[in-house]
């Protein structure tokens, strides 16, 4: 390998390196030739599990040259990875007043946390570890913002609100000017954080062409309307979108473009962008049974179907709609790593749903 044209290797990298950054750091250690020729391609694809690896991450990219920092594809989750870090840097834990106060009071004064607040310290924890690792993703993107490409984020968020919505007015404008595809899955308590943080933070996605939105869990859908608006803002070159069920009974189809071949004709001011060519939609339920009743079967899947029926744009996919939570999260990393190799990822159309197999 030592003998091989330097340019050969940079091809063979481009194509082996896009598995969340497991191969670049092992040709790091092969040979000192390799680990020089790997360079460039060590942080192409990269994959981040918890708060404490983003928060290392974000630190180590501040030691490495901007030439080094191409990061193509970029993986990241709220879930921590068998609760260690294996980039191998923590956050230093920084004691509280409270913490302070206790470690000098007499022995006879510590008392063992009832617990009600056992449970109230550990939701305090998540909730800082939660804003710890936005505010670390945030940084990561503004430092990777031009090289890169593909960006999937699984997120199961604590909050009730964002801390500071305040703080929106005066964030800089996030621009990924090189994004082509963007996956969410992302669950709350509420739905007060994703909507201040999608309809108020500057955000542009001028090359994004994918966005998968199948795994967004909201507790209602009512604003559809206008988030496909704030896309055709954010986004306006979009051409292939994926949604879950309930967001496709939110009326989107009244969303598409004008100009698409719709039923009923398109009259409502918030629209998508009329570059979009794709709908996907992952259908929920079960699908174990044959529909009895044919076309006169009025259950909302059968609704769903005849609804998209004329319009040749829009496909009903079967199966990921119906995974846990946990199984959703773990098919986005793979559907991610699959894009990210040339794949079709989620964007397989080969389990398009049949109206007689609703379940009902």
């Amino acid at each position: 390998m030592d003998r091989c044209p330097t340019e050969l290797l940079h091809l063979i990298f481009s194509y082996a390196c896009t598995d969340g950054g497991f191969t670049g750091r092992s040709l790091s250690a092969v040979s000192r030739h390799i680990h020089e020729c790997s360079k460039p391609f060590n942080l192409q694809s990269v994959a981040l599990h918890g708060t404490r690896q983003t928060l290392a991450f974000a630190t180590a990219l501040k030691k490495i040259p901007v030439h080094l920092r191409q990061v193509r594809h970029l993986f990241i989750s709220n879930d921590e990875v068998d609760g260690r870090d294996i980039i191998g840097s923590e956050k230093p834990a920084e004691p509280s007043v409270w913490g302070v106060l206790t470690s000098f009071a007499p022995f006879s004064r510590r008392t063992t946390p009832t617990p009600e607040q056992e449970r109230a310290r550990n939701l305090s924890r998540v909730l800082d570890s939660d804003l710890d690792l936005a505010q670390a993703l945030l940084t990561v993107l503004v430092k990777i913002s031009t090289s890169l490409q593909t960006l999937a984020i699984t997120f199961e968020c604590h909050w009730v609100a964002l801390r500071s919505p305040g703080g929106m007015a005066n964030m800089a404008t996030l621009e990924l000017p090189n994004l082509t595809e963007l996956s969410l899955a992302y669950r709350a308590p509420t739905d007060a954080a994703f909507n201040e943080f999608v309809f108020r933070a500057p955000l542009s996605f001028p090359a994004l062409e994918r966005l998968d939105l199948s795994g967004l869990k909201l507790l209602s859908y009512r604003f559809t309307p206008q988030l496909c608006d704030r896309l055709r803002k954010m986004a306006p070159n979009l051409t292939h979108l994926h949604i879950p069920t309930r967001m496709a009974l939110a009326n989107i189809f009244q969303m598409l473009p004008p100009g698409q071949d719709v039923i009923p004709p398109n009259t409502n001011i918030f629209h998508l962008s009329p570059t979009i060519q794709r709908v996907l939609v992952a259908l929920s339920g079960q699908n174990t049974y044959i529909c009895s009743d044919g076309d006169g079967c009025d259950c909302w899947r059968c609704q769903l179907l005849d609804k998209v029926a004329p319009d040749s744009c829009i496909v009903v996919l079967e199966g990921r709609g119906k995974l846990t939570w946990q199984k959703l999260k773990d098919q986005v990393e793979v559907d991610w790593e699959n894009r990210a190799s040339g794949g079709d990822g989620c964007w397989n159309e080969s389990s398009a749903a049949s109206k007689y197999h609703c379940g009902f």
